[in-house]
């Protein structure tokens, strides 16, 4: 068995937000496209630093990866970060490492898709190939750290879950 790519355009999800809020211009959203290594072995995202770094991303804490040789590395993980293929689109956090861009298995899941490693590729599954021309987003989890006491929102587009904690200053 050979290995599976696919063409993959991650996005830095929080921007992607404030882009669709009307509160960054969408051309200023930070996007890196490549071929990604498809493993079927691997359970979450990966991007190399300088993927991390070109989208902008946050690094929000740490947790183990574990390697195929049973080696334990405390790496990077990330804030949300958008993955677009074969026109379906979810957001995922991200352990940051490596020199490649990795989709693991529930990147797969998110974005309801199969491997087929006979003939090297990754596909929807037959029977729900898409969803009336559209496939829906999966937006696991974001939070969006809001400082300042007036409302963010005055209308919220309900095709997005969005949750918005306001930090208020610390009483003394």
């Amino acid at each position: 068995m050979g290995q599976v790519k696919i063409q993959v355009t991650l996005r830095n999800a929080r921007e992607v937000v404030m882009a669709r809020l009307g509160h960054l211009p969408t051309e200023q959203v930070h996007t890196y496209t490549a071929e990604a290594l498809v493993d079927t072995g691997a359970t979450r995202l990966t991007v190399p630093t300088f993927v991390a770094d070109q989208l902008g991303i946050i690094r929000l804490g740490h947790t183990d990866a574990e390697y195929a040789d049973g080696r334990i590395e405390e790496v990077d993980t990330t804030e949300g970060i958008q993955i677009e293929m074969l026109g379906r689109t979810a957001i995922r956090d991200a352990m940051v490492l490596g020199k490649h861009v990795l989709i693991g298995v529930t990147v797969l899941e998110d974005l309801d898709l199969l491997v087929d490693c006979k003939r090297q590729r990754v596909m929807p599954p037959p029977d729900r190939p898409g969803v009336s021309g559209r496939n829906p987003i999966s937006l696991r989890h974001i939070t969006y750290y809001h400082l300042d006491p007036e409302p963010l929102l005055s209308n919220v587009d309900a095709t997005i879950a969005l949750e918005i904690v306001t930090l208020a200053p610390a009483r003394r």
